[in-house]
């Protein structure tokens, strides 16, 4: 309980994996289709109304997809926490121009940084294997610091 509790791919196996990669490929499709429309669904909700928008059923779409995926990760996972916290930050600072690009390089910026973790945890302190959210959480909390101390708009 432990492990899961602060997050490790410890007790990850291929099969999961498999499941969790077809709902990834079910669910980020039509994410990808609806971005024209998050762009729209961040203003106020009147404006994005005199847009054209219909604002309650975007967020139903942002609510239903997003429950999706983050319930699959932490079934796989545990709780990694940071990591949503970190990687936007990360992509929007190294990657200019479209939503969808910033949407495709936190998603990788947020995998690439669990691997990592893994993979420090599991390497570092032999025989005894740290789990990854430990060193997720080490990372993020100075950094999430560095967020508010140093961005005047969050």
């Amino acid at each position: 309980a432990y492990t899961w509790l602060v997050g490790s791919l410890y007790g990850a196996t291929f099969k999961d994996t498999i499941i969790l990669g077809m709902v990834i490929l079910a669910v980020v499709p039509l994410l990808f289709l609806v971005i024209p429309k998050m762009k729209i669904s961040i203003l106020d909700d009147p404006v994005a109304i005199g847009l054209g928008l219909h604002v309650q059923r975007m967020k139903l779409i942002q609510l239903i997809t997003s429950t999706i995926l983050v319930s699959m990760a932490i079934s796989l996972v545990g709780n990694i926490g940071f990591v949503g916290l970190i990687a936007p930050h990360i992509a929007k600072t190294i990657v200019r121009g479209s939503y969808a690009k910033k949407l495709l390089m936190s998603a990788m910026i947020g995998a690439i940084s669990i691997v990592i973790a893994d993979l420090i945890g599991r390497t570092l302190f032999l025989p005894k294997e740290v789990p990854a959210g430990v060193f997720i959480a080490a990372f993020g909390a100075p950094f999430f610091i560095y967020l508010l101390l140093t961005v005047k708009k969050l």
